[in-house]
């Protein structure tokens, strides 16, 4: 097995699924967000601040072909901070177009998946168990 990369909105359940699958499969779990801060030695949103979202971006998609290149893995792609500040009329309509931008992208996705409301060990490990047998992983 090469890697095993997750996408999708922020939100999703992406870290939450990615780090119990990973620890029931014994194999190291990266979250992106989390591996730039950790190599950046900056928070994901001072990134932002210092160089604008293209610029993240751009730190962002390196990061995710070094990653990449990992065997045995599990990464946990970021949604991005950028609903910081925004009013709940200006946060629904702006993830309504992020989600519409973006559902092209995530529908390219080899295994399509959805989790519902992971508030429980149990439905987090039911959610990876249903996950593993869709993937044959």
């Amino acid at each position: 097995m090469k890697s095993i990369v997750l996408i999708g909105y922020m939100g999703a359940g992406k870290t939450t699924i990615g780090h119990a699958m990973a620890k029931e499969m014994g194999l190291q779990f990266y979250d992106l967000d989390w591996y730039i801060e950790m190599r950046f030695h900056r928070t994901v949103a001072q990134i932002f601040e210092e160089r604008g979202e293209e610029g993240f971006r751009e730190i962002e998609r390196n990061m995710l072909h070094e990653v990449a290149e990992f065997e045995n893995v599990i990464i946990s792609c970021g949604g991005g901070p950028l609903i910081v500040g925004k009013t709940e009329e200006e946060l629904t309509a702006y993830i309504r177009d992020m989600l519409e931008k973006r559902e092209p992208f995530y529908m390219k996705a080899k295994h399509i998946f959805n989790v519902d409301l992971l508030n429980s060990r149990e439905k987090v490990a039911e959610s990876v168990r249903l996950l593993r047998e869709a993937t044959g992983i």
